[in-house]
């Protein structure tokens, strides 16, 4: 039931009643976007063609770990993500991008260094 109210010699338009009125709260809103946003990134993550070793290595979100990886020094951070990532200073990796000239491994020449 929709009824006018008077208020400091105005005349506002408020709800009265258990009539079909239905509030929804900001946690509720927060938690749906948060469950809406995890099951977009995953769905991207795991369509997203490629990134073989960055997926074999990093199998979804985790808060922990997040955390941790914050807490660490900025060498410790770049370190880890370009092992992750499998983009750290590998000959293999350097010499496909041209900023190396073999792409041998460098302990025993043999082998391509991946």
């Amino acid at each position: 039931m929709c009824i006018s109210i008077k208020r400091d010699g105005r005349e506002r338009e408020g709800l009265v009643g258990p009539e079909p009125f239905c509030g929804v709260s900001k946690s509720q809103i927060r938690g749906a976007i948060l469950k809406w946003t995890k099951v977009k990134s995953h769905a991207l993550w795991t369509s997203t063609q490629g990134l073989r070793q960055s997926k074999f290595f990093i199998k979804g979100r985790s808060a922990r770990f997040t955390a941790d990886l914050l807490s660490q020094d900025r060498r410790t951070v770049r370190m880890l993500i370009e092992l992750l990532a499998s983009h750290c200073r590998l000959n293999k990796h350097m010499s496909n991008m041209r900023l190396a000239d073999d792409d041998q491994y460098r302990f025993c020449l043999e082998n391509d260094e991946t």
